[in-house]
């Protein structure tokens, strides 16, 4: 790389890393302060982080679309979709998540627009073929109906992280949505001490 080099946003958008353990980061979103944790995703990883979330407000959760074909790498018998819907049904139940609103993110729209095209989503349930909103839907209310006997609001988004306007979006949506949560719980707590 040259020194001279400063990436464009799209150099940052397409860069890519593959999450181990924890990440904190700290982000300042108008005059409010969000702690944002990012964890590794695969099994071996979820040991490191599930029992550490007790103080949170809510859970974002980041779903590729286009897992609906892939296996996991460290299991190549098990569909990486199926095991994102377990996890997101796990994170529900568990009593660390108890309660706290969820954003689920169904991220890689522009890649599962062009693989759908290619690959056709199989399942008994769906007949849509391949357009891509029947298959979106299908796949959000396959996340929705894993958890359908808890309740916990679900705040679905579809991202493409590649597009930096659409993550401006997103994001901006998301903060406000977080905010709004918060909101919503400092009442309630209030209600509570009165």
């Amino acid at each position: 790389m040259y020194p001279s080099y400063l990436p464009s946003n799209d150099d940052i958008i397409h860069a890519n890393h593959k999450t181990t353990g924890i990440w904190e980061t700290d982000l300042k979103m108008m005059n409010f302060h969000i702690r944002v944790y990012d964890v590794g995703g695969t099994r071996s990883e979820r040991r490191k982080w599930i029992n550490r979330f007790e103080l949170i407000t809510s859970v974002i959760f980041c779903a590729a679309l286009d897992d609906y074909y892939k296996v996991l790498s460290e299991d190549n018998y098990a569909n990486r979709m199926e095991d994102s819907i377990a996890l997101f049904k796990s994170l529900h139940i568990s009593r660390w998540f108890a309660g706290k609103p969820t954003i689920l993110l169904l991220n890689k729209f522009d890649a599962f627009k062009e693989i759908l095209q290619r690959i056709p989503l199989k399942d008994p349930e769906y007949h849509g073929g391949s357009d891509v909103h029947k298959a979106v839907g299908f796949i959000l209310e396959r996340y929705r109906k894993s958890v359908e006997s808890i309740q916990k609001p679900i705040y679905p988004h579809l991202l493409q992280a590649t597009d930096w306007r659409n993550v401006r979006q997103v994001f901006r949506t998301v903060r406000d949505e977080i905010l709004m949560m918060a909101l919503e719980d400092h009442v309630v707590n209030l209600r509570l001490v009165d």
